[in-house]
């Protein structure tokens, strides 16, 4: 579900649980997120927009073939509505 401050992620590929890259992967606490609409847009790279910080909750393998881990991202702070609407999502109200 995502809401203004919670988010899903998705690891690397070869990331599962309890192996090595997953392992560094949480040994940092808490991350620094960004994220663009698009790679590119008539022939330009977009800039990456911050959304702030925020911890990884809940990982659980998937069973797709890059092997990856998915994550409940939980920023510290809510984000505002300009960016829901610059990104056209449908926002659920924080519970």
């Amino acid at each position: 579900m995502l809401t203004k401050s919670k988010f899903i992620w998705e690891s690397q590929t070869e990331t599962q649980i309890g192996n090595g890259k997953y392992e560094k992967l949480i040994a940092w606490g808490k991350y620094s997120i960004f994220v663009r609409k698009y790679k590119k847009e008539d022939e330009m790279n977009l800039p990456y927009i911050y959304l702030g910080e925020a911890i990884l909750t809940n990982p659980k393998n998937t069973d797709n073939k890059g092997k990856t881990v998915r994550f409940d991202c939980i920023l510290d702070n809510e984000l505002p509505d300009y960016l829901f609407d610059q990104f056209n999502i449908d926002v659920k109200p924080n519970n």
